[in-house]
């Protein structure tokens, strides 16, 4: 999920009950772990969090959904909660921003739910001095850094080579531009890393105007496989953001040259320029910034945010005019695009018609509409065909966004109706009124939902932006 600073939402009511339990947790034959990459931090900075969902006999399990939560000790504030997906190997990972708010708490609590299972892990806050106004005076110690070293991208070669040989420590390239933090419980120790760099033409950046902010990251793992995903910090280059939002800016992933960018999961931290992701699988790692700019969204309109957003995940893109079209209708092959490319969803190395005979396997949709397939977001107008050059509804949209929700439920859901609530057609009201309720989804200036209208492309970028905010991905 990106959002600037942290999330500004309830987590799942299972967090409320939770106070005072250990690192590690287990509620009948399901263990969570959960720890960070460090044990005090200063407001400003990028918290790293790891862990893993296991059985009682240490068998990871895949695809549980794990919620988070920073709670202040002192004020039981919330600063931050986000929700993700377990690993094949069991093991998760996330990171935020800790916020300026955190001032008026010394120590926060992470605290990790999944599986009916909760466990805890602490950290200290300290608030960053205040800048010196005279001359600077010498360090107590000359020979120890009073800061870390700024980045210099080396622009090429190999910038780290190294064995995996304990836990809590962090990997530095030598330009200091990445840093890959190894969590506790991390196995098997022995892993060699291998990070290279190259700097990339225009040609080899994601689809998009986009522009890169840090070199290309080949990241190489020799050996075992990890068990828990490594704490990466991503140091990028403000200069090509200008007066662009830091939404623009984001961590793009692909498995090698041949195959597409997709966006990657990560936290932005704008005031620093890093980004924080979880690293565990082998490739290209590259962030980079949509410097696109429409001739047609003027500063202040209701959408630009959710634009930008998008625009930093590469999820939409404009007409040869220099337009948006943000009131032109949307078609299902179009808004399956926009869905897969938003959460991030990885594309097939060789795409099918999906079970449609009106989909071709070659059709510039197809990959969109595969992956939205396989999912399980995107089903069929009927069992064999998908109609993609038909516009979609509101109402179609509504059943879609329900779907990439999962297993989210708003704590104090807004208990919305509609004028035009009679009228929703029973196939899509539950999905309605479950992502309206949510905050997801918003109903017309007059009252009515217009679950049979078409949906605009502003209002699909709104709604997208909304999902990945309000459930965190």
């Amino acid at each position: 999920m990106r959002l600037r600073g942290y999330r500004h939402f309830a987590l799942l009511g299972l967090l409320a009950l939770v106070y005072a339990l250990p690192g590690t947790a287990a509620a009948g034959s399901v263990t969570v772990q959960v720890s960070t990459s460090a044990t005090g931090y200063q407001v400003g900075s990028l918290v790293t969090i790891t862990g893993v969902v296991e059985t009682s006999t240490g068998q990871g399990i895949a695809d549980a959904q794990v919620a988070l939560e920073a709670q202040g000790k002192a004020t039981g504030n919330v600063y931050w909660v986000d929700q993700v997906t377990s690993s094949q190997s069991g093991s998760f990972a996330d990171s935020f921003v800790l916020p300026g708010t955190t001032s008026t708490d010394t120590a926060l609590t992470i605290f990790a739910v999944s599986e009916g299972t909760s466990a805890q892990t602490s950290i200290t806050v300290t608030t960053p001095p205040t800048p010196p106004t005279g001359p600077p005076s010498t360090p107590s110690s000359p020979g120890t850094p009073q800061t870390p070293a700024a980045c210099s991208p080396a622009g090429s070669g190999t910038v780290l080579s190294t064995s995996i040989t304990q836990t809590d420590v962090y990997l530095e390239t030598k330009d200091n531009c990445l840093s890959l933090f190894v969590p506790t419980g991390e196995s098997p120790l022995g892993t060699t890393i291998t990070v290279t760099e190259s700097t990339l033409g225009s040609s080899g950046l994601p689809p998009g105007q986009e522009q890169a902010a840090t070199p290309d990251f080949g990241i190489g793992f020799q050996g075992a496989s990890l068990s828990m995903p490594l704490g990466g910090t991503f140091d990028y280059s403000s200069s090509v953001i200008g007066s662009l939002s830091s939404s623009r800016v984001g961590l793009f992933y692909r498995s090698s040259p041949a195959a597409p960018w997709v966006w990657y999961k990560d936290t932005v931290n704008a005031a620093a320029d890093q980004v924080g992701a979880a690293v565990q699988s082998a490739g290209e790692y590259l962030v980079a910034v949509n410097t696109t700019r429409f001739n047609d969204i003027p500063k202040g309109y209701f959408a630009a945010g959710a634009i930008d957003l998008l625009l930093g995940r590469d999820a939409i893109s404009g007409f040869p005019d220099g337009g948006f079209h943000p009131d032109a209708s949307v078609t299902r092959a179009q808004f399956a695009k926009m869905l897969v490319l938003t959460l991030g969803l990885p594309l097939p190395a060789q795409a099918t018609s999906a079970g449609f005979s009106d989909v071709q396997g070659t059709a510039w949709y197809a990959p969109y509409v595969d992956a939205a397939v396989q999912a399980g977001l995107v089903k069929g107008v009927t069992a064999t065909t998908f109609e993609p050059g038909t516009y979609i509804t509101r109402g179609q949209i509504a059943v879609l966004v329900a779907r990439a929700m999962g297993s989210y439920k708003p704590t104090n859901p807004l208990q919305v109706s509609f004028t035009d609530q009679s009228q929703i057609p029973a196939w899509a009201l539950p999905s309605v009124m479950q992502a309206a309720d949510a905050g997801i989804i918003h109903g017309l200036s007059n009252g009515s939902f217009g679950a049979q209208g078409n949906a605009t492309r502003a209002e699909a970028a709104e709604l997208l932006a909304n999902l990945v905010t309000v459930t965190g991905q």
